[in-house]
């Protein structure tokens, strides 16, 4: 790694990591990368998976390394319930930091690859639903 590129980790925080285990397969395992932005001297990350609630997952990755942030996050896709308010409920009591929007099981990400319907968080006059 070139100094630039160090020197422009160290201390960051990237907000939108994927890590294995994951669908699709990922380069790196969750510890690995995390073991690596350790390695590097970044601040954190939030680590995101369009399938699952990461937030039990970045709870026991912080007790391996302490003092680097790692954020957990919930995306509201059919594989969490869609748009749930309960999933959002029990994420944020085990700490979950980021609510992502729906995501591979939006309405307008399934119309791209002629999926079928998806997930709108809009009505039909464009207000939250």
């Amino acid at each position: 790694m070139n100094d630039e590129i160090e020197s422009l980790l160290k201390g960051s925080i990237d907000l939108h990591v994927h890590a294995a285990p994951d669908i699709p397969k990922r380069r790196m395992d969750a510890l690995d990368t995390t073991r690596t932005a350790y390695e590097v001297g970044m601040g954190g990350f939030a680590l995101k998976s369009h399938n699952y609630l990461t937030s039990p997952l970045t709870y026991l990755l912080s007790q391996i390394y302490p003092g680097l942030e790692i954020y957990g996050s919930i995306s509201l896709n059919s594989p969490v319930g869609g748009v749930n308010p309960e999933a959002v409920e029990t994420a944020a009591q085990l700490g979950t930091n980021i609510v992502w929007m729906p995501t591979i099981s939006a309405e307008f990400y399934l119309s791209k690859t002629n999926s079928g319907k998806g997930l709108c968080i809009l009505d039909k006059s464009e207000k939250l639903t």
